[in-house]
């Protein structure tokens, strides 16, 4: 299958973790996704190069640096359970030289280049539940779109920032802030999952100030499924344990959340949303933006948001229609003069980045 729009084939790795290349030229044939990752050349957002991932665990610890835009990685398996990327650093972990390697050294696949697309892959992290902060996938660069893909991990699964992300029909699973950053970053019929057995944050955003939106979750559903991680624990969280979020830094930081159209169970506590201690009310007022449109119950009847708490918002019709995509990641300004992040007249739209990645490599042969 050829990609929307695209002329003739740019530069196709193919990575194999038994060495059974399928490409022509087994000079584009890998055995670790690192190994292609170093080699394969920087793509246009016309032609963007693509890495073809055959089933498999890649135990690697993976950089996409920012020479490495338009670039594609697709797994080939039926499912993204298939082909997994993971590695098992924590924030605890060791660096050279002394200290700890922290929350952001604890990424297994860290992505700071721009234009960058993941089709049916599974991120993970593969630190055991309780050791510390363990990020499964850090994102630094722009317009970074997935679907169907997984983000495993306890605490601090995802971590989103500086950027534009895009994440349709993906799964994400985690116990405390597993979805957290400054990025501006939409999740389309997602799957949220709370795997833990105490009290569970699913965000923590740190947005700037000056970006328009921080974190938005459309049609998503909020789950409680005990080992979709790999977890231990026999049961899901408890009833009215779960908080939609809590504002990191939020001394510096007007953390923006909004949970529009999205199915919640009795896991999630009647408030809502929780402060950072030693945060008050009065604070979270002025320093979040918290925001819900037409929340239902699992069987799909509203939801009683009436002891929500005061600092959050729920949106009108008028204003939730203002959630596009073209709204969430076209010009800053449309919200307002006072958002400028990423540029006035920097549209992009994911859907059309998505709809330009093949099946299948377009010329293979079996060896």
């Amino acid at each position: 299958m050829l990609a929307v729009g695209r002329t003739c084939p740019a530069e196709d790795d193919y990575v194999d973790s038994d060495g059974h290349g399928r490409h022509a030229d087994a000079a584009h044939t890998f055995t670790s996704v690192q190994a292609s990752l170093a080699a394969i050349q920087a793509g246009t957002a016309a032609e963007p190069t693509r890495i073809f991932i055959n089933p498999g665990n890649y135990k690697e610890h993976l950089s996409i640096d920012a020479a490495r835009s338009s670039l594609t990685l697709i797994g080939l398996g039926s499912d993204p359970t298939d082909v997994m990327l993971t590695w098992d650093l924590s924030a605890k972990s060791p660096k050279a030289g002394g200290g700890t390697v922290g929350t952001t050294g604890s990424s297994s696949t860290t992505i700071a280049a721009s234009n960058f697309t993941a089709v049916n892959l599974t991120f993970a992290n593969s630190t055991p539940q309780g050791v510390a902060q363990a990020v499964a996938l850090k994102t630094t660069g722009d317009k970074l779109a997935f679907r169907n893909c997984r983000f495993i991990g306890f605490q601090d699964t995802l971590y989103v920032t500086g950027g534009r992300d895009y994440f349709k029909d993906c799964f994400i699973t985690g116990t405390v802030d597993f979805i957290f950053g400054n990025a501006t970053a939409v999740f389309d019929h997602c799957t949220i999952n709370c795997s833990g057995s105490g009290v569970t944050t699913i965000t923590a955003a740190n947005t700037k100030p000056g970006t328009a939106i921080g974190m938005v979750f459309i049609n998503c559903r909020i789950t409680g499924e005990a080992n979709a991680d790999g977890g231990t624990f026999a049961d899901g969280p408890p009833a009215g344990s779960v908080y939609l979020g809590r504002a990191w830094q939020y001394t510096t930081s007007s953390s923006s959340v909004a949970f529009l159209n999205t199915a919640m169970g009795s896991e999630v506590n009647a408030a809502g949303w929780l402060l950072w201690k030693p945060q008050t009310d009065a604070q979270a007022a002025t320093q979040t933006r918290y925001s819900e449109y037409q929340s239902i119950d699992t069987a799909g009847k509203a939801v009683d948001n009436s002891k929500r708490v005061a600092w959050s918002h729920q949106l009108t019709d008028q204003e939730a229609a203002r959630f596009t995509l073209d709204h969430l990641f076209g010009p800053a300004k449309f919200w307002g003069d006072r958002y400028a992040d990423w540029g006035a007249g920097d549209a992009w739209d994911p859907t059309a980045q998505l709809a330009a990645v093949p099946d299948q490599p377009e010329s293979t042969t079996q060896k």
